[in-house]
């Protein structure tokens, strides 16, 4: 028997939230037809762990004065592993100059993180629009998606050039950032941006 559910979290039972005092049956439990969800964003790292708490009792029923329910209450706590979630890119606009090459920054990206993890790749996801090119160093990038590094834009290697000396308008670039943070969970924002 549930005295009190967990205060954050979900525990249900065939899909239904468990309420205080809902008898649990060891068939259900033997069908996994009782579950447990953490909250969102909720984790050992920075939350109190979820537990909920509760009596057992047998099927040997309370004749002669006999006792089928487990006296002292019980604690089950959940030790809730903390997730890697998706970092977050940002549509931005940078400006440049006609006829010079943009060098990127992480800034132009919109790169951040509730995880608090460092930006490790931008995924290109396709070549810029308007004839331009993109380079890492001395090295246009011809085949997309591509993976840039963080490192390379930290360095100042990786660079936007125009079609030509003379060209003046937008310039697309698709992208997506991953971070460093790594599995589980998910490391790559998957909604591509654009810059």
């Amino acid at each position: 028997r549930i005295l009190a559910p967990p205060v954050s979290g979900n525990l249900t039972r065939n899909g239904v939230d468990v309420s205080p005092g809902q008898l649990i049956t060891r068939d259900e439990l033997e069908s996994n037809q009782v579950r447990f969800k953490p909250a969102s964003n909720a984790n050992r790292d920075n939350a109190a762990n979820p537990f909920f708490t509760f009596k057992v009792q047998d099927d040997g029923g309370q004749d002669n004065g006999g006792v089928d329910t487990d006296e002292p209450t019980r604690t089950l706590t959940f030790n809730v592993a903390p997730l890697n979630d998706a970092p977050q890119g940002a549509t931005a606009t940078a400006a440049a100059r006609e006829g010079v090459n943009h060098t990127f920054a992480q800034g132009d990206f919109g790169y951040s993180d509730v995880d608090g993890h460092a930006l490790l790749t931008v995924h290109v996801m396709a070549a810029p629009s308007a004839g331009a090119t993109l380079r890492v160093g001395s090295t246009n990038i011809g085949t997309f998606p591509a993976q840039i590094s963080a490192a390379d834009i930290t360095a100042g290697l990786v660079q936007l050039a125009p079609s030509g000396p003379f060209f003046n308008g937008n310039v697309t670039l698709a992208f997506q950032v991953q971070d460093n943070g790594g599995a589980p969970g998910q490391d790559r924002d998957l909604t591509t941006d654009t810059v």
